[in-house]
């Protein structure tokens, strides 16, 4: 069961400007008051996914047995990976750097071999599964570098189209009642426009927080998601007293 935590607030901006034409009311089809508006609208919703960025790295001289060394810890990862549910994996990167000192004696730089690093990713829809294998690919040679846990795309967009309705049902409230406090029977919409900035995800990072725990205890959290509603209104034009 979802359990989302909604926030919304609305605001308006008064009186931005006039159209000055010679008809009153809606006769003209556009004189009258121009008003902005926005309201925004915001939930907490529960984090679906775990994301974990790992490298496998080793030095040697002898460049095929380093080759070899890497692939076959890349296939105990994959191999112990690939028995896991609702998970993917993808290699990132793969950089084969050399290795050299500058001897004193010869003025000048000298091979040592070579630093072979690969780089991956998992992407897992069981975040409760994490502790589970994240110690285990540890012990397969893995280091791991981060872990975020975040919103699956499907869960941001059917959030993201319950707070658009939310928000723009409150911008039509604050139109309303702001035609209403300014003696208008009706309002037009000139403009109306959404916004739904990325979610932060909730990470950790670097290798102290994962090394030499075999289970560690992990939560996933939620994320923040918010869309903002602006637009502007136009009243028709009309006198008011002056005192």
């Amino acid at each position: 069961m979802r359990r989302d935590v909604l926030h919304s607030n609305a605001t308006g901006l008064l009186l931005v400007s006039f159209l000055l034409l010679p008809a009153a009311g809606w006769a003209d089809g556009c004189s009258g008051a121009r008003i902005s508006l926005s309201a925004r609208a915001e939930a907490a919703i529960p984090n679906d996914e775990a994301v974990v960025d790992y490298r496998i790295e080793a030095k040697g001289a002898d460049l095929g047995a380093l080759r070899s060394q890497i692939n076959g810890i890349g296939e105990k990862i994959k191999d112990r990976l690939d028995r896991e549910p609702d998970v993917a994996q993808r290699t990132t990167d793969r950089v084969l750097l050399q290795i050299s000192h500058y001897d004193e004696n010869l003025h000048r730089q000298v091979d040592e071999g070579w630093r072979l690093v690969q780089s991956g990713e998992v992407t897992s829809r069981n975040p409760g599964r994490v502790a589970a294998w994240l110690g285990a690919i540890e012990r397969d040679g893995a280091q791991v570098r981060s872990l975020r846990y975040q919103a699956s795309d499907r869960e941001q967009a059917a959030a993201r189209a319950r707070l658009r309705s939310h928000a723009i049902g409150d911008f039509l409230s604050q139109a309303a009642a702001t035609a209403r406090a300014l003696g208008a029977h009706s309002y037009r919409i000139l403009s109306l426009a959404t916004s739904a900035p990325t979610q932060q995800p909730y990470p950790f990072r670097g290798q102290a927080a994962f090394e030499n725990v075999a289970a560690p205890a992990l939560t996933a959290g939620t994320s923040t998601i918010r869309v903002s509603v602006t637009g502007e209104i136009l009243l028709p034009a009309r006198s008011y007293p002056a005192h």
